[in-house]
């Protein structure tokens, strides 16, 4: 668990913080070849996590590597993909909570790529039995559908802090790949929901 570069870093070019969704893994496939090409642009760190444990846990863990490592220091743009904006808008919002984080954020430019409010949080979620089903199934991801359950406490709880959290930010910039019907494709000023 921790951050790394990716890329061979320069000095010249700002930082790109990516958080990578399920597999808890920065090099995979769903964003190495993006990551590659703004390699170009950008000094790319990515974050590598345990996405069987517990979701607080997993919130818990990525505050305290960021913090460590003093990525807020200074503006970036933070990407995140799939589960890794759950994990990280919970640890946004634990920083609104605890006053030993407060700020952490204040520095990163947020681009959110497939948010789980809808979609394929609604799979999860409901019928009732996908999540009890899934970790007998995928008993290694068990955490990951605790994570993505709508039901799940940290989703309401970003939910509802939705506004706060976007203003411990520079801004965050919410793009959803997929039709979810909680998006309103007409809005202009970058709400969700």
């Amino acid at each position: 668990t921790g951050f790394s570069y990716l890329f061979s870093p320069s000095p010249d070019k700002p930082n790109l913080i990516f958080i990578p969704g399920a597999s808890g893994e920065a090099t995979t496939y769903a964003g190495i070849a993006l990551l590659r090409e703004e390699s170009k642009h950008f000094n790319i760190i990515g974050y590598t996590y345990n996405a069987t444990v517990p979701a607080s846990e997993m919130t818990d863990t990525l505050l305290r590597e960021f913090s460590k490592e003093k990525l807020g220091a200074s503006e970036h743009l933070l990407l995140m993909m799939s589960m890794g904006n759950t994990v990280t808008h919970g640890a946004m919002l634990k920083t609104l909570q605890n006053p030993d984080y407060e700020g952490l954020f204040e520095n990163s430019h947020v681009v959110s790529v497939g948010f789980l409010f809808g979609g394929s949080s609604k799979f999860v979620g409901k019928p009732e039995f996908v999540p009890k089903l899934a970790s007998k199934v995928f008993p290694p991801y068990a955490a990951i559908f605790d994570m993505m359950n709508p039901a799940n406490p940290i989703q309401g709880a970003i939910a509802g802090n939705i506004k706060e959290i976007n203003a411990s930010t520079k801004g965050i910039s919410y793009i959803q790949a997929n039709n979810d019907p909680h998006v309103d494709l007409k809005a202009s000023a970058g709400s969700y929901a």
